[in-house]
């Protein structure tokens, strides 16, 4: 042996009796050592709840800590069930060691063109922020090696705990045709689902998104669904409105839903009775351009606990019934009287958004029992045009402009006024501007003065048309500089640069 490969030896023979010892000081030295196994797997499930940093299962760092870690993470079945985003090589060993544990699997085929052989595109999904859970997630294709190891288990539908399967074969997804006692959250894109689906039993099914597929809405497994997201689908069956409403009278578990119409309707055709969805709080509609004459499906249904809703138009949106309409159903279903509008986001200049006051400082995208009603492609309508039909007497008292917009409306009872990020356009904003009667407080975040020479002069004659205005806010106000302020102190009582 010559001397480098002695060194060499040696260097191996040091690393390793290092993770030995290691290992001993992590057993012999942790607090947890006391723990029972039991309690150290609760703690290690929690651990492989966030995201995967490798190819590798999400528990795999905890069986390098130490002996005991590594019996006990090793024994807990739960712990290798996360399939999902594995690399082949991994699949059938953890497998193998989640036992009898529900599975999660992602099984996505080929993603090329889609059904109609047009590519794909989302932009019939609407504005996502409008929801505290995104309706689909991308995911790429898997493997042909990890598909070979996942088939199998198509035929074991007891299995499954959560399932995300897109452009599969159809005899694979008609594989699944016993129930599916443990299975939580489905997610099926761009394959449709047959008759017989699950046995029609899945009892814990929770969570459905549907994308680019056919599926029939009074199938038995969705009874216990609470969250339903469907996009680009179609409808099994008779391709008519009305089978939709009668579908959806046995989704009485229903907490979410988020629905673009389906491809296939035809005609709205002939409802009879009324459906109620008792426990649906969070509802989303897109519509387009040929569909605008199905809001009269909101008439047929019921949601006594609606709290939320979103409405995406087709782009250019300008029909004054039909948004009168849907505002009337909202009005019905919920016990609610707006006081704050906003016009516009960061992110969306034709967005609007009607709430309580309390609403504004809680994200959109978080969940609330605080009610909204939102529309997006709205751009040319005034909110008073549509609202006084479902909310008489209405009076908004906060009004909130972001991002562009070019108009602000003559609404009675302003009280608070806000203009954010309004661009080159504040100048033609201040002049084609109402006086507004009640206005008492102006909140300016990061306006834009240009050209400064013509758009401060008309800042501060707007400001002093407000005759009963007691404080302006100044956010961000990088175009003030200190002498501008000291001018608008003369003419309003406070002035506030934050």
């Amino acid at each position: 042996m010559s001397m480098e490969e002695q060194y060499d030896t040696q260097i191996r023979n040091y690393r390793e009796e290092i993770r030995r010892l290691s290992g001993r000081r992590n057993m012999d030295c942790s607090a947890t050592k006391t723990l029972p196994s039991e309690i150290l797997s609760s703690i290690f499930r929690e651990f492989v709840n966030g995201h995967r940093s490798g190819p590798g299962p999400k528990c795999l760092p905890v069986t390098h800590v130490c002996q005991l870690w590594r019996a006990v993470a090793l024994n807990e079945p739960r712990l290798w069930s996360d399939l999902a985003g594995l690399s082949s090589n991994w699949l059938g060993e953890c497998e193998k060691r989640s036992k009898a544990a529900p599975l999660k699997i992602r099984y996505v085929g080929y993603r090329g063109i889609s059904d109609d052989g047009e590519p794909e595109s989302d932009q019939s999904t609407f504005a996502l922020s409008n929801s505290s859970q995104c309706p689909w997630v991308e995911s790429s294709a898997i493997s042909t090696k990890a598909q070979k190891v996942l088939d199998p288990l198509f035929g074991q539908p007891n299995r499954l705990g959560q399932l995300h399967i897109e452009a599969c074969k159809d005899d694979l997804i008609s594989r699944l045709d016993a129930p599916a006692p443990y299975l939580s959250t489905l997610n099926v894109g761009r394959v449709d689902i047959p008759e017989g689906f699950l046995g029609g039993i899945a009892p814990r099914l929770h969570s459905v998104s549907i994308r680019v597929s056919c599926v029939s809405l009074g199938a038995s497994w969705l009874n216990n669904v609470q969250r339903l997201s469907l996009c680009r689908w179609k409808i099994a069956g008779d391709g008519n409105a009305s089978g939709i409403v009668s579908s959806l009278a046995g989704l009485t578990q229903l907490e979410f839903l988020s629905m673009t119409f389906p491809e296939n309707l035809t005609a709205l055709g002939s409802i009879v009775d009324k459906v109620t969805l008792p426990k649906l709080k969070t509802a989303q509609f897109c519509f387009s351009d040929s569909q605008l004459g199905l809001v009269s499906v909101f008439d047929h249904i019921s949601c006594p606990n609606l709290r939320r809703l979103s409405i995406n138009w087709p782009s250019g949106f300008n029909d004054i019934p039909v948004a009168s309409q849907v505002a009337q159903f909202f009005s019905r279903n919920c016990d609610f009287t707006p006081e704050s509008l906003r016009r516009g986001a960061w992110f969306d200049a034709s967005r609007i958004e009607l709430s309580s006051k309390e609403a504004e400082s809680v994200p959109v995208h978080e969940d609330s029992d605080l009610p909204r009603l939102l529309f997006r492609n709205y751009r040319p309508l005034f909110v008073r045009d549509f609202l006084h039909e479902a909310f008489p007497g209405i009076h908004i008292r906060y009004y909130r402009l972001v991002s562009g917009g070019v108009v602000l409306e003559d609404l009675p009872g302003v009280e608070e006024l806000s203009l954010c990020d309004t661009g080159p356009t504040f100048g033609l904003l201040l002049d084609g501007s109402p006086v507004f009667p009640t206005l008492r407080r102006v909140r300016l975040e990061q306006v834009s003065l240009r050209p400064k020479a013509q758009t401060f002069p008309k800042l501060k004659k707007w400001l002093k048309a407000q005759k009963m205005l007691e404080k302006l806010t100044i956010v961000k106000g990088y175009a003030f500089t200190e002498k501008d302020v000291q001018a608008l102190e003369k003419i309003v009582k406070v002035v506030e640069v934050v």
